[in-house]
């Protein structure tokens, strides 16, 4: 699968769920893109699922940042990116 671009939205942080590697907001937005189910770590992300290669790809060090900041609580604003 190729690298595809990442939109986290208002509605992904305001229905995703804190320390959730399949629930958070990246992974909501991650699955949109994907097309499938995707699981996400403090510092990678892998789609699952049949249609999905499942090859973890690494996150931005942006993206790790806002993760742990969303998980301790923090007010967060979309994001857009590409995995490494």
């Amino acid at each position: 699968m190729k690298p595809l671009t990442i939109q986290v939205t208002m509605d992904d942080i305001r229905t995703g769920k804190p320390r959730n590697c399949c629930g958070c907001p990246v992974a909501l937005a991650a699955a949109r893109a994907y097309g499938c189910k995707v699981s996400v770590g403090s510092k990678t992300l892998t789609p699952l699922g049949d249609v999905s290669d499942g090859k973890q790809r690494h996150l931005p060090p942006l993206v790790c940042e806002w993760i742990k900041q969303f998980d301790t609580g923090h007010v967060m604003n979309p994001i857009v990116f590409q995995p490494l």
